[in-house]
């Protein structure tokens, strides 16, 4: 059986749209990297300016995760394109949630800590998807298509459990920010 490896059109395109996106994505990463490490003081100073940052930073995380929906990942980038964009998504909430909360004047250090940890995920969602395999595998003998199916059953299979688990996070983070402004509410009260 002889084997070569045949370029993927799709993967050198995907690739080049990756690093389209995530040269918009990462100078916003940078400032809200510094934002968010100084944590709730920052915002103390002018909370308005400070939720104006963030709403940006939640709109760049909300173009970029529509771009990155926009484009068709090959099948070795897979995997790393649902979580690049399940991440983007994370963080555009994240910073709708933070950015209520300067407002709000009710910003803590935990919850600047955990906005912070969500954009930093990013770099790591962009790393794995920029650097999947640009080349795939072929064979010049015929494959059997039994086995390419039961790949794409365990590729989806997968996926699904990792998107469901995101969500899961996400609702329990939701849920975590939820009880927090009620325990403040309460205590107002």
């Amino acid at each position: 059986m002889t084997q070569h490896i045949t370029p993927d059109i799709t993967s050198a395109d995907y690739h080049d749209q990756v690093e389209r996106i995530w040269a918009e994505w990462e100078p916003m990463l940078r400032t809200a990297e510094r934002l968010l490490h100084s944590g709730a003081i920052a915002f103390e100073r002018d909370p308005d300016g400070g939720a104006q940052l963030l709403r940006r930073i939640q709109y760049r995380a909300h173009t970029s995760g529509a771009f990155v929906e926009a484009i068709a990942a090959p099948m070795a980038a897979v995997e790393a394109h649902e979580y690049l964009a399940h991440t983007l998504s994370n963080v555009r909430e994240t910073m709708g949630i933070l950015a209520i909360r300067v407002e709000l004047d009710e910003l803590d250090e935990h919850s600047a800590e955990l906005g912070l940890q969500h954009v930093l995920s990013t770099r790591d969602a962009f790393e794995a998807a920029r650097w999947t395999p640009g080349r795939d595998w072929s064979s010049q003998d015929s494959i059997e298509p039994y086995l390419i199916e039961a790949q794409m059953r365990q590729h989806r299979q997968s996926s699904g459990g990792m998107l469901l688990w995101g969500m899961a996070a996400l609702c329990s983070t939701l849920l975590v920010v939820l009880m927090v402004q009620l325990l403040v509410i309460s205590g107002q009260g």
